[in-house]
């Protein structure tokens, strides 16, 4: 069957890039719920249980702030296929069956996936441009796509035609040439019988 990879509208890098841009945004006025009596409770030069490091150079306060964030795409993800910021560009995340991602799928796409996409200079965000679905690393890590709403219907059906078992074709059947059908299998027939019983007749 012919390959119709090509003809789902994936979602490129420089919208994600805007989705992302938006998110962060999104994510950064939320975190003021956070960050602001933080900040009021730091004026008093007080030493705070959140800024002692915790992991390496990561304190408690930064461990918060990474959850937070992380439970915000992970919730989006999860319960309505896209962030706040791919909603206003009308993107959604899909397995590549085209089905929703499980809670498992998503958590480690959000956690573990979005950490290495970014690990190296955010090389794995920069696997979007060449990739031809796509894909950015943790979209390959956790075998998710991009794709734009009004195409996600299609794009479950396209992939339940692509994925169809193949109709069998059945090997070492006489073929029939024009002409005379019934005289060439009768000869197909007869070729077929035991040189005796062909005597026999």
């Amino acid at each position: 069957m012919r390959d119709e990879s090509n003809r789902i509208p994936y979602a490129g890098f420089w919208v994600r890039l805007a989705a992302y841009a938006m998110d962060m945004l999104f994510v950064s006025l939320l975190l003021l719920a956070v960050r602001i009596p933080h900040w009021i409770g730091g004026i008093g030069g007080a030493d705070s249980l959140l800024d002692r490091p915790v992991f390496f150079a990561w304190t408690a306060y930064d461990i918060l702030l990474y959850l937070l964030q992380s439970l915000y795409f992970i919730l989006m993800t999860r319960l309505r296929g896209a962030t706040l910021g791919k909603s206003l560009f009308r993107l959604r995340v899909v397995s590549a069956e085209g089905r929703d991602l499980s809670w498992i799928e998503v958590i480690f796409r959000e956690t573990a996936g979005r950490f290495l996409s970014s690990a190296v200079l955010m090389l794995g965000y920069i696997l979007i441009i060449p990739d031809r679905e796509k894909r950015a690393l943790h979209d390959m890590l956790s075998d998710s796509r991009v794709i734009y709403v009004h195409e996600a219907d299609a794009y479950r059906k396209r992939k339940a035609v692509l994925q169809e078992t193949p109709v069998p074709v059945f090997e070492n059947f006489p073929s029939v040439p024009e002409g005379r059908p019934q005289e060439t299998l009768l000869a197909a027939g007869e070729t077929d019988r035991d040189p005796e019983e062909n005597h026999a007749l």
